[in-house]
């Protein structure tokens, strides 16, 4: 009788060890199924270091059209793929007006593209939808990442440094 139940648990065991192996290799090919959002000072450390352009959308929670946007075009899967161009970055304008004011924000939502040396490629004001969206995405990527970028100079000094405010994103 103990025979029949070790080889049960050995199967068992088996079975379970297999199922986790190829769960644990679905999970490394899996992509996000969400935009990747970083706090600004992490975010803009990544774009440096990965020298990635950045995708910034200034929002803030009053704001009605930003929340249509993160619902209807955030989650649209081809603006998912397409965000993972970018180090995504999300900030809060009624807490961060440093930042705000340095970039020189006026309405929300504002989805501003930079460069990996902070330096502003392309400016997306308000509401668009998705397919608007995606190619403004692509027009960004290609201002970010011109073949004559890389004569910048990579020591850009950053006044936003200074902005001692926490953010909860």
């Amino acid at each position: 009788m103990i025979r029949p139940f070790k080889v049960f648990l050995s199967v068992l065991v088996v079975g379970l060890v297999a199922v986790a192996c190829i769960h644990a290799e679905a999970a490394k090919k899996r992509v996000p199924n969400r935009i990747v959002w970083f706090q600004f000072e992490q975010g803009m450390k990544l774009s440096k270091k990965y020298d990635k352009p950045t995708m910034i959308h200034f929002t803030t929670e009053w704001c009605g059209w930003c929340r249509r946007l993160e619902k209807e075009v955030y989650t649209v899967p081809e603006v998912i793929k397409a965000s993972r161009n970018f180090v995504c970055i999300r900030v809060d304008g009624s807490k961060r007006r440093q930042i705000v004011n340095y970039y020189k924000i006026r309405g929300y939502p504002t989805i501003l593209f930079t460069n990996s040396k902070r330096k502003e490629v392309h400016r997306l004001p308000g509401y668009v939808p998705a397919e608007r969206f995606l190619a403004e995405m692509e027009r960004a990527l290609k201002k970010a990442t011109p073949e004559d970028d890389t004569k910048e100079d990579a020591t850009e000094e950053d006044d936003t440094k200074r902005d001692d405010s926490s953010e909860e994103e």
